[in-house]
């Protein structure tokens, strides 16, 4: 079988993202345990570059295994066709390539021609955050990708398999697309085996040294946009510092809190401000992946108590570094938390300010979270989201 994989969103700022986690750790898993098939990966040939003995050396190191990289040119200007030259090229690579299935990754990404397509077609939609909040975002985005984004919905109707990171993100598939639930199959996202719990006080050393926060601190790393809840969190982290008189800091971590210039991220800085929080507070862009373990391991608590998520990878992240977790009752994550996280309303600022008091004051509380976290998040591993990821394939390429 020829499996087509478009790896094109790691070289865009969604490689800092859920989906970028996603694509090098599905791709890393399949390449290294499937030797049976070819892979083909197409990406952007004038687009930020790619090392691939940095992110796969087996693939070097192993003469077995039968892959190639795909290069696609996409003029950069005008930005408005990009979707355009994206369908009308990689229609034709795939082609050219005979490629059995192809796997992509937005749904902003097809390839023209798809009623007449030789492949399977598989699509993974990581959230329908864009549809859910369409009010708030259509603004945001610019004509191309709105007419993209209207385009692509309506092309859902007409892939082989939707592939969700989760029931919640399923239904609300189902909700904008009229079409069979046997259709859609939910492979749930894995954690890293690299993330493991550390020595604390090893952790809060380096920390300390790589970013100067002293501080016992509580974690947040993610976005920057409303959906985030950042407001609220700054807010009843506010209302915990008032009543409980703690030393704790509030980490706010993540690549978007570097790019300065973004309005999301200024009304995050003037949120801190008007709530008198620059002395609690600590923001830290962008992460090198040899420090997350030690910023989780490192926490007292992590917090997300956002609105939405697709699936919700960092508070399975947390509780495999043996950090406790806060989150919300809301979408995706109740299901992937499952028991093992103390869930708030996030619209309630006393709520989530109790809760963090709870987590920290709570001995008993606190230990029961760290055990039952470690346990959930020993459930969702890469192994298994790239063997039933393969099974999709497979029953699809008969």
């Amino acid at each position: 079988m020829r499996i087509g994989i478009d790896i094109r969103p790691l070289q865009k700022t969604s490689r800092y993202r859920g989906i970028g986690s996603y694509l090098r750790n599905l791709v890393n898993v399949l390449t290294l345990n499937d030797y049976e098939n070819e892979y083909t990966f197409y990406s952007l040939r004038n687009g930020a570059p790619l090392n691939f003995r940095e992110y796969y050396p087996h693939l070097y190191e192993d003469k077995i295994k039968k892959w190639a990289e795909h290069p696609l040119y996409r003029p950069k200007k005008p930005e408005r066709l990009h979707w355009f030259w994206d369908r009308l090229f990689l229609h034709k690579a795939l082609n050219k390539d005979n490629i059995d299935l192809f796997h992509a990754n937005e749904i902003t990404s097809w390839p023209s021609h798809l009623s007449a397509k030789r492949y399977k077609y598989v699509v993974t939609v990581h959230d329908m955050i864009p549809f859910v909040f369409w009010n708030s975002y259509k603004n945001t985005y610019s004509f191309d990708y709105r007419f993209a984004l209207k385009q692509g919905i309506k092309m859902l109707n007409r892939v082989d398999m939707i592939i969700s990171p989760s029931e919640t993100t399923k239904r609300d598939i189902l909700r904008y697309v009229g079409m069979p639930p046997n259709h859609i199959k939910v492979i749930y996202e894995g954690v890293q085996h690299n993330l493991l719990p550390l020595d604390k006080p090893e952790a809060r050393r380096i920390i300390e040294k790589e970013y100067g926060i002293k501080d016992n601190y509580i974690l947040y790393i993610g976005g920057a946009d409303f959906r985030k809840n950042i407001h609220n969190l700054l807010v009843g982290f506010g209302r915990f510092l008032e009543r409980y008189h703690t030393m704790h800091s509030l980490v706010l971590a993540g690549e978007v809190f570097g790019r300065t210039y973004l309005s999301e991220v200024k009304a995050v800085f003037e949120s801190i401000e008007k709530l008198g929080l620059e002395k609690h507070v600590k923001i830290i862009g962008f992460i090198p992946g040899q420090h997350i373990n030690y910023l989780y391991s490192g926490a007292d608590l992590f917090v997300l108590p956002s609105l939405y998520e697709g699936f919700g990878l960092p508070v399975l992240e947390a509780m495999a570094c043996g950090t406790p977790v806060v989150t919300s009752h809301v979408s995706s994550l109740p299901e992937i938390a499952g028991n093992a996280a103390l869930l708030v309303d996030p619209l309630d600022v006393d709520n989530i300010a109790n809760a963090i008091y709870n987590v920290l004051a709570d001995n008993g509380l606190r230990k029961d979270l760290i055990r039952k976290g470690l346990e959930r998040a020993k459930q969702f591993t890469w192994e298994k989201t790239a063997r039933e990821t393969l099974a999709v394939y497979e029953g699809l390429v008969q």
